[in-house]
């Protein structure tokens, strides 16, 4: 499932920065797909791509427009 997803996602060939954009669409267009990546320690996970791949500015333009995507909707999602 997602877990999987987020666990074994490494940016190579550019396949990182495409999954950072992917999973900040999910999150934009669904409040349920947003909780789920939440959920399932995503934003931990994308900051984690994100600090190890700073030198990468598409990774970290990316990566910060997904976290901005994980922080807003309705209903407010829950971070606990």
């Amino acid at each position: 499932g997602l877990n999987c997803f987020l666990v074994y996602w490494e940016v190579a060939d550019g396949f990182g920065v495409t999954m950072l954009g992917a999973l900040g669409n999910i999150a934009g267009d669904s409040a349920n797909c947003r909780n789920l990546i939440i959920q399932e320690q995503g934003i931990q996970k994308i900051c984690k791509v994100v600090r190890e791949n700073m030198n990468l500015s598409s990774v970290l333009t990316n990566g910060v427009w997904t976290l901005s995507n994980l922080c807003r909707g309705s209903p407010l999602p829950s971070f606990n």
